[in-house]
């Protein structure tokens, strides 16, 4: 059987299966610290946003020594590598790639694995990564359609949903914290409206305190004869 693990740099990648000889274990640089033994690592970015990050010597050399994927214009730095079909990609799934996983994904399902398995890899919608997750779910969807069983670490929120629209009801938890969030909007707006207050009173009595000191520190009744 043969087994895939995806591991980003997010919260659960501890979780990912080091210690078992049975996965082939794919990352990215950011993983540079990391004492594992990774099959894979991939640099999809070009050698122009690499240069841009102004990258240390000593995750240079650790990336000289470990990149074993990577984009067509490192083909000098890392001669070693292979490079990303990223073309070939496209012209079989689309352009519809937003991330390093989303890539490493395309490259795992051409290995036509039994298992996928992603950890590390969080893509929160609400973060900044989550222009990403649409992507990821959509390779995911594609794996799934091939027979290859995708299992995505528990912790992560990619491929996650409160409950299954039309076959299940809204759970009582969403109710309540729908509830919740009118109640805490409609106390927002009341701060808001005491705040928009005090700064009105604010303001006007930092006018008065300067028109104050102004007499304080000008006005004299004394005979100016």
């Amino acid at each position: 059987m043969k087994k895939i693990a995806l591991i980003g740099t997010g919260a659960g990648g501890a979780r990912a299966p080091y210690n078992d000889a049975s996965y082939e274990l794919w990352s990215i640089c950011g993983v540079w610290q990391t004492k594992a033994e990774f099959k894979r690592i991939y640099e999809v970015h070009s050698a122009k946003a690499l240069t841009a990050l102004n990258i240390p010597a000593d995750k240079g050399q650790w990336m000289s020594e470990n990149i074993t994927h990577c984009h067509p214009t490192l083909e000098k730095s890392f001669p070693n590598a292979e490079i990303i079909g990223f073309e070939g990609h496209i012209k079989k799934y689309g352009s519809y790639f937003t991330s390093s996983l989303a890539w490493m994904l395309a490259e795992a399902i051409e290995e036509a694995p039994d298992v996928i398995e992603i950890y590390g890899v969080t893509m929160s919608s609400t973060e900044e990564y989550a222009h990403q997750k649409p992507a990821c779910a959509y390779l995911i969807g594609w794996a799934r359609a091939l027979g290859i069983k995708v299992i995505v670490d528990r912790g992560a929120e990619l491929m996650s949903a409160p409950f299954i629209y039309g076959y299940e009801e809204v759970p009582d938890v969403i109710i309540a914290l729908s509830d919740k969030k009118k109640h805490v909007e409609d106390e927002l707006l009341k701060a808001e409206s005491a705040v928009f207050e005090a700064r009105g009173k604010y303001q006007f009595l930092e006018g008065v305190k300067a028109q104050t000191e102004w007499f304080e520190n000008n006005w004299w009744s004394g005979d100016r004869k």
